[in-house]
C-alpha cells in the first residue's frame, strides 16, 4: 500500500510536526499544494517557536498553525486530533532525547492517525555531535518499536542527512580538508537544500513502493513498516535506518562533513560542477551496492563500539573489511 494518499479513498488530513523548521516549512507548502489539486482535505501544522518567520509567513498564508508545548501533553494531543497522516520531525538534540520521544509516543496515543512518517533530519554540522548521533539511532529504534505495537497502517523512517557525510570520504583525497569541512553556507543554500527534502517526502508520501519490497530484509521480518531512506534523485532502493547510522559512523569518525549547502554546490565537491545528478548518483550507487552486499551488515553491538571510539579510523575500517572497496575518485 503507499503511504498517506496513494488510496483511491476519501482525501486524507495531515499534520507536519515542525513547521518552524525549514525542511518542515517547505514540506507544509508541498503539501499545499496537493491540497488545491484536492489530493489533501486538511494541512495542519504543529511548531514550538512562536517568534519564527517561518511561522508567521504560513499563518498568513492561511494554514492551520497549532502551537504546542513538550511539557503540555494536551497541546501535542490536540495538534494529533483528527489527523490521518503525520509527519514527525523530532528535536535532533540529545539534550531533547525525552521530548523527541514524547512526541512519537503521544502520536501512539491518537486514535485517529493512520499513516505516519518520521522525518530523522539532521543539520550536517550537528554531526560532529557524537551523543546526537547515537540519539538518532535511538530515536529511529523506538519509533520502529512504537509503531510496531500501533495501530497505524503504513510507518515509513525517512533519513537523510548521514548520507551526506559519506560523499565526501568516497571522493577520495580532498585538497583542503578544512574547507570542505565547512564550505560557507549561504541562506539560499540551505534554502535549495530544505526545498530537496521537502519535495522528495512529499514524494515518498505520494508514491507506492511495494515493488522494492524484496529488494531489502526488513520489510520481511517487519510486517507493515517501511523502513526508508529514501534519496529523490537517485531512485534507489531503500537500505534501514540502522546500517545508515553505520554508515554515519564511519563517514564521522574520518571527520568529514558538510555545512548545509545547496545541490550544486554539493555537485561541484563531488567533482562536478554541472548538474547534481552526474556527480551524486555513481557515490550513491556505490553505497547501496555495497549496503546491498551486506557490507554494512555488523550488530548493534558492533555500531557501539564504533560510536564510542573517537575518532573511527575509517581507512584502517575498510581495509579490515573490504578489501575490494576503493573510494571513486
Amino acid at each position: 500500500m503507499s503511504l498517506f494518499f496513494g488510496s483511491q479513498t476519501a482525501k486524507k488530513s495531515i499534520v507536519i510536526v515542525g513547521g518552524d523548521l525549514l525542511i518542515g516549512y517547505f514540506t507544509t507548502l508541498e503539501f499545499l499544494k496537493l491540497k488545491d489539486d484536492g489530493v489533501v482535505s486538511t494541512v495542519r501544522v504543529g511548531y514550538m517557536d512562536e517568534k519564527s518567520e517561518l511561522v508567521k509567513d504560513l499563518s498568513q498564508k492561511g494554514v492551520h498553525m497549532m502551537r504546542f508545548d513538550l511539557n503540555d501533553d494536551k497541546s501535542i494531543e490536540k495538534m494529533y486530533d483528527q489527523m490521518e497522516c503525520a509527519m514527525i520531525m523530532p528535536p535532533m538534540m540529545a539534550k531533547d532525547m525525552h521530548h523527541s520521544k514524547k512526541l512519537v509516543q503521544m502520536a501512539k496515543h491518537s486514535k485517529d492517525l493512520r499513516h505516519v512518517l518520521f522525518a530523522s533530519i539532521m543539520n550536517a554540522h550537528k554531526a560532529k555531535d557524537m551523543d546526537c548521533i547515537k540519539h538518532i539511532y535511538e530515536m529511529e529504534q523506538e519509533f520502529m518499536a512504537l509503531a510496531h505495537k500501533s495501530h497505524w497502517e503504513t510507518t515509513y523512517l525517512f533519513s537523510i542527512s548521514m548520507l551526506m557525510n559519506i560523499l565526501f570520504y568516497l571522493r577520495g583525497p580532498i585538497r583542503d580538508r578544512e574547507e570542505l569541512m565547512w564550505p560557507t553556507k549561504s541562506e539560499k543554500a540551505s534554502l535549495v537544500d530544505a526545498m530537496d527534502v521537502a519535495k522528495a517526502i512529499r514524494n515518498l508520501a505520494t508514491k507506492s513502493h511495494h515493488h522494492h519490497h524484496h529488494h531489502h530484509s526488513d520489510a520481511a521480518t517487519t510486517p507493515g513498516i517501511e523502513r526508508f531512506s529514501h534519496f529523490h534523485i537517485t531512485g534507489m532502493h531503500a537500505i534501514s535506518g540502522e546500517k545508515l547510522a553505520m554508515m554515519c559512523s564511519h563517514a564521522l569518525g574520518s571527520k568529514i562533513m558538510l555545512k548545509e549547502c545547496s545541490a550544486n554546490e554539493m555537485a561541484h565537491y563531488l567533482g562536478d560542477t554541472g548538474e547534481i545528478a552526474k556527480g551524486f548518483i555513481p557515490v550513491l550507487r556505490r553505497i547501496f551496492e555495497m549496503a546491498m552486499k551486506g557490507y554494512f551488515n555488523e550488530t548493534h553491538s558492533d555500531l557501539e563500539k564504533l560510536l564510542d571510539k573517537k575518532p573511527v579510523d575509517i581507512e584502517a575500517y575498510f581495509e579490515k573489511y573490504h578489501k575490494d572497496f576503493k573510494p571513486q575518485h
